[in-house]
């Protein structure tokens, strides 16, 4: 077993080793987005404190150096596991909202972390201090009927975050279809990504948590904390490398503030018929389809409409979204070089036709043509 809690240990220890690193990474860095690099790096900073007060708790043992003089450092490390969960919502909101600025509502999220500060506050100064040595040698830092309550409110504050910032990434994908015709880049599926981890390391802990309070398989728990130490070491590493080599993943785009849906205005069926004839001609002899950086913004340039009327006639008169309308296109020009031009690969003729993703590319073809292009190739010869 001490073998076992030695492990756990030192996993504990790379965690915060890395929390400090990547987040002095994002607070150096002058990429685009600080507000977001900020919100990220004080989220990583609150997780390593959290982290840390577990070490602590494992290491205080009544004589040693943590149990005499930094006994009160395993009670101010508590509250911030309430801290790094709202930090991660309103790190999402930064990433999804285009015109993203820090509002004073924010602080209506750390209401629990402020809370639980003042609580543990009041009892470092009330309470005696032989008395919290003796409780941090256990792993209780408070009575049960407190101690359940802050379990519960650990797992009701973060499955209730959890779940909001994975329905801001949906509004976010739905909102971008509207604009652009490639979002490989712009997706966000990495911070989804984060998301789904931590939701499996946090119900990991849970799983811990409830054999550990009910006395059941009590050597299992302590593997479950391990697991979940090597989880988020291999995750925080992994997005440690992506920010060196790839630090444009973690920095969100320069994205156009777009304005509301039709900017509260309605065209006429004659100017609606006008322009969507316009856009139609537009696509058929120009084919700007086949740039994939093609968004709404170039396209509005191109054929002379502003972008809230194409939007609404895009989505009024084909009854598609911008990204769909575009990448129709882009499918029927594949069906034309899949038909016409069997010198070139398939790779090739999905660049050719704008895409950047083969995974996209099969995608929209499989849904046009029920086919794969493979299949299409194959049977049209």
């Amino acid at each position: 077993m001490d073998l076992l809690k030695n492990i756990q240990i030192i996993t504990q220890c790379i965690l915060v080793f890395l929390c400090i690193i990547f987040s002095i990474f994002l607070l150096s860095s002058r990429k685009r987005n600080k507000a977001g690099n900020y919100i990220f790096a004080f989220m990583l900073i609150s997780f390593g404190i959290t982290t840390l007060g577990g070490i602590f708790i494992y290491l205080a043992k009544p004589g040693d150096t943590i149990y005499n003089f930094f006994y009160s450092l395993i009670y101010v490390a508590f509250p911030f596991q309430y801290l790094w969960v709202p930090l991660l919502y309103v790190f999402t909101l930064s990433f999804a909202i285009p015109t993203f600025k820090i509002k004073k509502s924010y602080l209506f999220h750390i209401i629990p972390f402020s809370l639980i500060i003042l609580r543990v506050v009041i009892l470092l100064i009330s309470e005696n201090p032989e008395n919290i040595r003796k409780i941090t040698t256990t792993d209780f830092l408070f009575n049960p009927v407190e101690r359940t309550m802050y379990y519960i409110l650990e797992y009701l504050q973060f499955y209730f975050y959890a779940i909001a910032s994975l329905m801001v990434l949906r509004r976010y994908h739905i909102h971008i279809k509207e604009f652009h015709s490639s979002i490989e880049k712009i997706n966000l599926s990495w911070l989804a990504y984060i998301i789904y981890s931590i939701i499996l390391v946090k119900t990991l802990k849970l799983i811990g948590t409830i054999f550990s309070l009910m006395s059941i398989l009590t050597n299992v728990y302590i593997y479950i904390y391990i697991a979940i130490g090597i989880i988020f070491v291999f995750f925080l590493g992994i997005i440690f490398l992506k920010g060196i080599y790839q630090p444009n993943v973690f920095f969100v785009l320069n994205n156009e503030r777009e304005r509301g849906k039709y900017s509260k205005t309605k065209l006429s069926d004659e100017l609606q018929g006008k322009y969507f004839s316009m856009l139609i001609n537009h696509m058929d002899i120009n084919k700007p389809y086949l740039d994939p950086g093609l968004n709404l913004n170039i396209l509005s340039n191109q054929v002379h409409i502003p972008t809230h009327h194409l939007s609404q006639i895009i989505n009024s008169k084909s009854g598609q979204n911008f990204y769909d309308f575009i990448n129709s296109y882009r499918i029927k020009e594949s069906i034309v070089l899949l038909k016409n031009d069997r010198k070139k690969t398939i790779l090739e003729i999905l660049y050719e036709t704008g895409f950047n993703s083969k995974s996209v590319f099969n995608t929209f073809f499989k849904k046009y043509t029920k086919m794969t292009p493979t299949e299409f190739r194959r049977t049209s010869s």
